[in-house]
């Protein structure tokens, strides 16, 4: 089995997927995106997403909920050469602003 079938099916087919196997599946996923099937492109994204954020669980980490929250938000096609999603990208996205705000 391929690296990225298997992130696939284990981030689709748990009930808290991990979030390098998310990250992994969207970047395999965004790659190959085209503008007329982009909304379906990643059903496996969406639901492993959702997945992660869960509705009464306190035990999920800033870095996961970030980066749930940042994968249920693209839905756009990326620009070509764009770089691969990081796990840690979302949250660090975050502190950046927050630490612009506060220099205003």
């Amino acid at each position: 089995m391929e690296p990225g079938t298997a992130a696939t099916l284990r981030a689709v087919g748990t009930a808290r997927p991990q979030a390098e196997d998310l990250v992994q599946v969207f970047n395999e996923l965004s790659a190959a995106r085209y503008a007329d099937d982009a909304p379906t492109d990643l059903i496996p994204v969406q639901i492993s997403a959702r997945r992660v954020l869960p509705l009464s669980s306190p035990d999920i980490s800033a870095r996961d909920a970030f980066l749930a929250v940042e994968m249920l938000a693209d839905r756009g096609v990326s620009a070509a050469g764009r770089p691969e999603m990081l796990v840690d990208w979302p949250l660090q996205f975050a502190k950046s602003l927050l630490k612009t705000a506060c220099l205003c």
